[in-house]
């Protein structure tokens, strides 16, 4: 999940990961369950058969939550997340058995346009040799000039086409950020196509702002 002065409001600021400007958005990439289970609660609706999914999709939603909470609980104490670390707590999450309905654990930065060509060198010298900052597909560069950056995302191996994606250029992903940063609450994203899903089926990304004091 997941931009420059514009992101800090008078009373809020995104905790700094490169002091003076910057911030990470935790994001998680909620896969094809969640949209199949709301279809299926659709279709139940109508024979008053409701309630039991309802609870599995509160239980679910809940754990995503949990998930994203603790994670930027960790952000918030290891704010300049090297790839290693990042890596080694994705990993110890053991999302496809723990998280079945979640795609990625990712963190989002908000880059300025001035710094961008830093950021991508910064990210190539982790050993991303071939990063690169991209807007979604199909879309433009913001006109504003913000950039959303995925700057960390694991399992790496099957999501590293969200890598440097630029979710500034789509409106669902650009709202969800913005709202989760204004509000300083969880936002799940309206329905996605998610990048590394080579499917190319629908998902939602569930965003948990972090901020720095002051």
């Amino acid at each position: 999940a997941l931009v420059i002065p514009a992101l800090y409001g008078p009373q809020r600021a995104l905790l700094p990961v490169v002091v003076m400007l910057g911030g990470w958005l935790v994001s998680v990439g909620v896969f094809l369950v969640l949209h199949r289970q709301r279809i299926r609660l659709e279709e139940l609706r109508c024979a008053g058969l409701t309630t039991e999914v309802e609870r599995q999709i509160q239980l679910r939603y809940g754990s995503c939550l949990d998930l994203v909470r603790a994670s930027a609980g960790f952000v918030a104490v290891e704010p300049e997340v090297r790839r290693e670390q990042w890596a080694r707590y994705v990993g110890a999450l053991d999302l496809a058995s723990a998280f079945p309905e979640v795609t990625s654990l990712g963190l989002i930065r908000p880059v300025p346009e001035a710094e961008l060509a830093a950021f991508t060198a910064a990210r190539q010298a982790e050993g991303f040799g071939d990063f690169s900052i991209q807007p979604v597909p199909d879309r433009d560069w913001a006109d504003d000039k913000r950039h959303y950056v995925v700057s960390r995302v694991e399992p790496y191996e099957s999501n590293r086409a969200a890598l440097g994606l630029d979710g500034a250029t789509e409106p669902v992903r650009r709202a969800a950020a913005e709202a989760a940063r204004d509000s300083g609450q969880p936002r799940l994203s309206g329905r996605i196509v998610l990048v590394q899903d080579s499917r190319q089926r629908s998902g939602f990304l569930l965003f948990f702002p972090v901020y720095r004091d002051g």
